[in-house]
């Protein structure tokens, strides 16, 4: 648990100078077969703390762990949505039926995953084709999204070219023009650059 959550956590960077993008890591584990506290709490949530104040030191990185053995609750007796979902972890191959009481799409959606395996495979088949063909609408739109970006990005760019090269005409340095637009100055120089190098060309 600690190699992979902190490998985890390291592997976000590759620079020590890049240390601020570091993001919190938090690991889950469910127990079926053991317990990993000696407590009846089925939740067990275990983070960097000073031994004799109590006091979280460092907080990037929390371990949780989900006891099964522990969890003894009915249907009835879910309180919220950890509840449910511990129930469905625990429960949910030897359900026939969803619960009345799953409200949240992610847990109804995992409810159904579930009960493929009670399925013909003429039901499997006719599943897994549904979801080849959300998939490829999917891949219809990303790609229109990107083409119709890409067409934007080279209209604002073309538009960002002859703005500059209109002022650059005005005897404006690349400097100048790099203040008064905002854009950056490595950028307005190869413009520039490549503009000088085509006119010399004719």
């Amino acid at each position: 648990v600690l190699y992979y959550l902190t490998k985890s956590y390291t592997s976000q960077i590759r620079r020590a100078d890049q240390y601020r993008k570091l993001k919190p890591a938090f690991f889950i584990g469910i127990l079926s077969n053991f317990s990993q506290t000696q407590n009846e709490h089925y939740i067990s949530r275990s983070r960097i703390q000073d031994i004799d104040t109590g006091e979280v030191t460092i907080s990037d990185v929390e371990f949780n762990f989900i006891q099964l053995q522990k969890f003894h609750k009915t249907i009835d007796e879910l309180e919220n949505l950890t509840d449910k979902w511990i129930y469905f972890i625990k429960n949910a191959e030897n359900l026939e039926v969803i619960p009345d009481n799953v409200d949240d799409k992610g847990l109804l959606s995992a409810y159904e995953e579930a009960n493929q395996h009670t399925w013909s495979q003429e039901e499997l088949d006719a599943y897994d084709y549904v979801d080849m063909r959300e998939e490829d609408g999917r891949a219809r739109m990303d790609l229109a999204i990107k083409k119709a970006l890409a067409k934007a990005q080279a209209a604002v760019e073309k538009k960002e070219e002859e703005t500059i090269l209109r002022i650059y005409k005005k005897g404006k340095t690349a400097e100048e023009i790099s203040d008064l637009l905002d854009i950056e100055l490595p950028k307005v120089q190869q413009i520039i650059a490549d503009y000088e190098t085509s006119q010399n060309k004719k």
